[in-house]
């Protein structure tokens, strides 16, 4: 009997040391769920930093450049340079740069329609065709080395920088016409100042990196580089001599320019 009631007790406090074992465990688990621990450390960083992005920000990191196409003249030293110093400085990708590599491109500052035509215009719009970037691009980067103007036909007189940016679009046949078409973007149309979208205004904006010498225009994309988050002045170039003819809306449209760069500016 004593055995028995001795094997009996054993069990018994086999079974009770098993139970409080595992009502043990769980009770640590939960109390591990319910009571995480917290570290410090993050508040005692060494040292702290009070700058959100301590490398500053750049051009790269806070413009997207991908609906940007860089054209260059191949026949031109000059424009190879400063193309090719500018895709340099902002990351342009392959695809973006338009290179115009026929033996007969013309590198003089006049042109007439057919050169325009056959060794810029037609070999642009082949090129953007061809790489599916039709609906990608709002913006064209000419250089020195790539014609100035257009004569002709006629009496005809155009901006190469002007044409270039009708290809393609809603303005395409006013290229090489002799009258100005209208659009509908910008204070110069009475309408708001807003984020430029060639998909909606049907043409191209068009800016050029040219200058007296190649390091002027070198230093065109220097001084860019080193005025991110700096202010500095802008020179607007007004002709109030010619306010007596249809030169005066050029001027009024510097105006606009001016109050609109001092109101959003300061």
């Amino acid at each position: 009997m004593k055995s028995g009631r001795f094997g009996l007790f054993a069990c018994l406090m086999l079974l009770t040391t098993s139970w409080a074992g595992m009502a043990t465990i769980q009770e640590n688990q939960l109390m591990e769920k319910e009571s995480p621990s917290w570290s410090s450390d993050i508040w005692n960083e060494t040292p702290f930093r009070d700058v959100g992005v301590p490398e500053n920000f750049t051009f790269l990191s806070y413009i997207n450049y991908s609906d940007v196409g860089v054209l260059i003249n191949n026949q031109s030293d000059v424009s190879r340079t400063i193309g090719y110093a500018f895709v340099a400085a902002r990351n342009i990708s392959q695809n973006r740069i338009f290179l115009f590599d026929n033996e007969s491109t013309p590198t003089g500052e006049t042109i007439n329609p057919d050169q325009f035509d056959d060794y810029f215009a037609e070999p642009l719009r082949n090129m953007i065709a061809d790489r599916n970037l039709t609906t990608e691009l709002n913006y064209l980067v000419t250089t020195k080395g790539i014609p100035l103007r257009i004569n002709g036909p006629g009496n005809g007189r155009a901006s190469f920088d002007s044409e270039i940016g009708l290809i393609n679009g809603a303005y395409n046949s006013t290229i090489h016409q002799n009258w100005w078409a209208s659009h509908s973007y910008g204070p110069g149309a009475n309408e708001e100042m807003k984020e430029f979208s060639r998909q909606e205004e049907g043409f191209y904006l068009v800016t050029r990196l040219t200058g007296y010498t190649v390091d002027t225009a070198l230093g065109l994309i220097d001084k860019a580089n080193n005025s991110f988050g700096q202010r500095g002045l802008g020179v607007l170039d007004l002709a109030t001599n010619r306010n007596g003819s249809g030169y005066k809306w050029w001027n009024d449209m510097l105006y606009v320019s001016n109050t609109t760069l001092n109101g959003t500016m300061g």
